[in-house]
């Protein structure tokens, strides 16, 4: 159940008037107690709140990939490789996003990133990139990335020219993976995202029908 005193502790979020206030409050004794980290960035202005997300985020990721690699077998077999994919996914979505953000240094940059992962052997270079022409030189080593990257720049047709519209095709892909196999906890979690994109494709085709845009309808990222 609901930790009640937990519960209770949350009304104090709104008095808390620094981010190491509200971890020593409320945080410190929550279900995210464990991925919060402390951090120089103490105003609760959009930079530092944006940097505690992602902490939290990679903090959670290597939380996870840590316990899945615990329980091995055939769980093991399957997490693999969707959280080392959640991570690289991560990692280039975060990159992209802070291109030319002078507030964050390429040291605290990297901090951000899952210590895991196909490109963690390239991490140090990523810290360093401020735009798309050096990413994709950063990744030429990783051609499956790198197409990403590429159909979204030439702008593929049917809709799945962005960039995060071909990572949830590519997580998907490994989601129904994990139904091949028998006997593991994965695929439990791979449910609850193939349900999560479900809802999502749902939302997406009623906006459609509501601002009048059917013809978009089809754009939606298919779960089969």
């Amino acid at each position: 159940g609901i930790n009640a005193e937990y519960m209770g502790g949350i009304g104090a979020l709104t008095a808390a008037t620094s981010i190491d206030e509200m971890y020593e409050v409320v945080l410190i004794d929550s279900p995210l107690g464990k991925f919060f980290q402390k951090t120089e960035k103490t105003d609760f202005d959009e930079f530092s709140m944006e940097y505690i997300r992602s902490l939290l985020q990679k903090n959670y990721l290597e939380h996870f990939y840590d316990f899945c690699k615990g329980l091995g077998g055939a769980t093991w077999a399957v997490m693999q490789d969707i959280l080392e994919f959640e991570a690289d996914r991560f990692v280039l979505t975060l990159t992209r996003n802070t291109y030319g953000v002078k507030e964050l240094q390429k040291e605290d940059r990297k901090k951000l990133f899952p210590g895991f992962g196909r490109l963690q052997e390239i991490h140090d270079d990523l810290a360093n990139v401020d735009d798309d022409d050096s990413l994709r030189e950063r990744l030429r080593n990783f051609p499956d990335f790198l197409d990403m990257l590429e159909g979204e720049r030439l702008g593929d047709e049917g809709g799945a020219s962005n960039l995060e519209t071909k990572f949830m095709i590519k997580s998907m892909e490994l989601h129904r993976g994990s139904y091949g196999q028998q006997f593991h906890y994965g695929l439990f979690y791979s449910w609850v995202k193939m349900k999560e994109l479900e809802i999502n494709n749902l939302m997406w085709i009623s906006e459609c029908i509501v601002q009048n845009m059917r013809h978009r309808i089809s754009e939606y990222v298919p779960i089969y």
